[in-house]
């Protein structure tokens, strides 16, 4: 996926917003809560995985690496300069990863998301 596909697809899901922070890096929230940062240069993408064995997995099989400034070991960046997995796993792991954050999210501000169907 480009940058730009990237970008849309990360707004499309209910209730995500855009944040540039970090001195220009594309920040996608629900609520205060990230759920995928993407550098303005549009090298790579970093995605919450389901757990720290996924992560490592993603990462020993050489898919994504450990995620630079991200002190929890769920976080791994994926480059999209040369992807390492086809578009419809990266639009799945964008998806789990913004259902993890928005599952960790209180019921009250749950509540007053758009539907989402993460099946």
């Amino acid at each position: 996926m480009f940058p730009q596909a990237i970008k849309e697809y990360c707004l499309s899901l209910p209730g995500a917003h855009l944040v540039v922070q970090w001195g220009g890096t594309n920040v996608f929230k629900i609520d205060a809560k990230m759920f995928a940062a993407m550098g303005e240069d549009g090298q790579q993408l970093v995605l919450k995985c389901a757990d720290k064995d996924m992560a490592l997995m993603l990462v020993e099989s050489g898919v994504g690496h450990w995620a630079k400034y991200f002190g929890q070991k769920q976080w791994v960046g994926f480059p999209l300069e040369t992807p390492t997995m086809p578009e419809d796993e990266f639009k799945a792991r964008l998806r789990l990863s913004y259902s993890i954050v928005r599952k960790s999210l209180t019921k009250k501000i749950q509540a007053t998301l758009p539907p989402f169907d993460d099946s």
